[in-house]
């Protein structure tokens, strides 16, 4: 063994070779449980143990390789972004344990009869596989951490504060002339051949390396958007059948496991690209992104292969959108971080600064607009649609939809005007939740009328309901991308002052987290013979729209008592719309419920909403105090 490979041995964090060795673990288990069956007594549709076997052996590859070559943070950060994974496919294997029949899985399973059957060894060995998975992931992230504390150049994975505060408002965080984590000087090497090169030092806005913050800014939206569009591929059906036996659905009609292991997936991957990209580590970033890629590949090509073999069978573009996104991932990942930067003679290292700002609050404000047109397309043209005289009905929740999706474009316009874009996009990260709150209930009505076989179909109404979710989830994406920038390139406040501004919001906003909790979790409309779905029962398909709706408005409420004045009186102001939408469910809607009246959870909404325009009231006051002492 030479003396090169020694040192770099020696120089490899323990963390990350356990990590690497537990990523092999999983690997064979992985492997092994593609090939043995998981149901007892059955067949595959078709041979696709080559296929499951190279998709399991891909992301530890790729983490050996670039461990074999010194990238650990990259392999790191691949072993990271195949762990966030790994949840939501525990859920998606564990359908066959509920039933089998049901996991639309032809790969490892097609249905013959509706007979019960056991499991097989494959499927513990494929949870066990997941499992593991997970475990390195764990050991990957320390690893990353004790290669930023050995200063490895390239490693280490410090951020810029992070995308919780900037997402909504921007929190209080440090010294932004010290990136908030104290300087960060790196010697830089300039020159060819032999010659000692140019020496210099630059300090980082962000706490990371020459370079790292023009290459975010270019990339983040592309990978956020590309990651948001890759979790709607894999929430749409994987392919479709025309076998009796084989039911293949998209994930919101399908069965309650998979469903939630679906949603796991769609949202970490948002989430997960979003905190590779706000790394201060470009090697850990793109391992992350390359993690991601072959996480979705794994879940998505199953699905486009048996649309091409099965005879029964054909694609769909939910597969054929994902490997889009997926292609975009590693694109991003291929790029150099340190291709922004320029080296001057006798001046050192020059940051290339890439202004993205206004690029992202305009497409912000352009998605924002879009899930507006969709909404009231969704909300105004038939969601379903008959072969019958009779005329079809409509969601309750249609006009809801619409009042959503046009506070959500009233917001985006705003975004064009940069002025008043700083101070509505705190707001629209919180309000464009009353776009899924509306939209999946509107799409129940259509998933129950379809469900018995009969005349009734869906309408073009639920596409644009469809088209309309997805535009607000990006413009959440944009929006939440903006105010990483935006963090990035403002003066931030002390702690100490935030600490004050957050001590003085805390009764109201403490209030309001409660009514929130009461009032998502309580029906808005009583009437006869009428059970709305909940949280805590009748859990169905509006179910998740208001689960989306409370942990946005939480998560909203908890930021505000750590940013400044200005995004926290936004966010609130952005809280209690979504409260009063959630409100207007009863006068928008209640009309075509016979007996309708207001439900606890109306009155709920409306108190949470009062609370939140009080704190809001109280965080403009700070600000004029604030304004007045300096």
């Amino acid at each position: 063994m030479s003396s090169r490979v020694l040192v770099e041995t020696e120089r490899r964090p323990v963390s990350l070779l356990a990590a690497l060795g537990a990523s092999g673990v999983s690997t064979v288990l992985l492997a092994a449980g593609s090939v043995l069956p998981v149901v007892a007594g059955t067949e595959r549709g078709f041979a696709s143990g080559p296929m499951l076997i190279v998709l399991a052996v891909l992301p530890f590859a790729a983490a050996l390789a670039f461990a074999t070559r010194g990238r650990q943070g990259m392999a790191a950060g691949v072993l990271v972004g195949i762990a966030v994974l790994a949840p939501g496919r525990v859920l998606l294997d564990l359908q066959f344990v509920a039933d089998p029949s049901t996991a639309a899985r032809p790969e490892l399973y097609l249905p013959a009869d509706l007979l019960p059957h056991t499991q097989g060894p494959g499927l513990w060995l494929l949870v066990a596989g997941h499992a593991v998975a997970a475990l390195a992931g764990l050991f990957a992230v320390r690893a990353a951490g004790e290669l930023g504390e050995a200063g490895e150049p390239g490693q280490g994975f410090g951020g810029s504060g992070g995308i919780g505060d900037a997402a909504f408002g921007g929190g209080a965080g440090g010294d932004r002339t010290n990136g908030g984590n104290g300087e960060h000087a790196d010697d830089v090497r300039g020159g060819g051949g032999s010659g000692p090169g140019v020496r210099g030092r630059a300090a980082t806005g962000d706490g990371g390396l020459p370079g790292m913050a023009g290459w975010r800014q270019r990339w983040l939206l592309v990978v956020v958007v590309a990651a948001v569009v890759a979790a709607f591929g894999l929430l749409m059906a994987p392919f479709e059948s025309a076998d009796l036996y084989l039911l293949v659905r998209n994930a919101f009609e399908g069965p309650a496991l998979p469903l939630v292991g679906y949603l796991a997936v769609a949202a970490a991957l948002p989430l997960a690209a979003a905190f590779f990209m706000t790394s201060s580590d470009g090697a850990f970033s793109r391992g992350g992104l390359v993690g991601l890629a072959t996480g979705t590949l794994a879940i998505a090509v199953p699905g486009l292969v048996s649309g091409l073999v099965l005879t029964d069978a054909s694609v769909t573009s939910g597969p054929v959108v994902a490997l889009v996104a997926v292609i975009a991932l590693v694109a991003v990942a291929a790029t150099n971080p340190d291709a922004g930067r320029r080296i001057t003679a006798g001046r050192g290292t020059e940051e290339v600064r890439v202004p993205g700002r206004r690029k992202l609050q305009v497409a912000t404000g352009v998605f924002a607009v879009l899930t507006a047109v969709s909404a009231f397309a969704g909300a105004f043209m038939s969601q379903l649609a008959t072969t019958g005289v009779l005329t079809p009905p409509e969601s309750p929740t249609r006009e809801l939809l619409a009042v959503a999706g046009g506070a959500v474009g009233l917001l985006g316009l705003g975004m064009f005007v940069p002025a008043v874009a700083v101070i509505v996009r705190p707001a629209l990260s919180v309000v464009w939740v009353g776009v899924l709150v509306a939209g999946t209930s509107v799409l129940d009505t259509v998933i129950t009328a379809t469900s018995v076989p009969g005349v009734l179909s869906a309408g073009p109404g639920v596409l644009w309901a469809w088209l309309a979710m997805l535009a607000a989830v990006v413009t959440a994406c944009c929006s939440a991308v903006a105010g990483v920038v935006e963090r990035d390139d403002a003066d931030e406040l002390t702690a100490d002052a935030a600490s004050d501004a957050g001590m003085n919001l805390l009764t109201p906003v403490v209030a309001a987290g409660v009514l929130t909790i009461a009032a998502f979790g309580s029906p808005v409309i009583s009437a006869p013979d009428y059970v709305a779905p909940g949280l805590w029962s009748e859990f169905g398909t509006p179910s998740w729209g208001l689960l989306a709706g409370v942990l946005t408005v939480l998560g909203a409420l908890a930021l505000a008592l750590r940013s400044r004045p200005v995004p926290a009186a936004a966010m609130l102001v952005g809280a209690a719309c979504v409260l009063g939408l959630h409100a207007a469910t009863l006068p928008l809607g209640g009309d075509e419920i016979e007996g309708a009246g207001p439900g606890i959870g109306f009155w709920f909404a409306l108190a949470g909403a009062v609370a939140s325009l009080v704190a809001a009231v109280i965080a403009v006051a700070a600000s004029r105090r604030s304004v007045e002492q300096d």
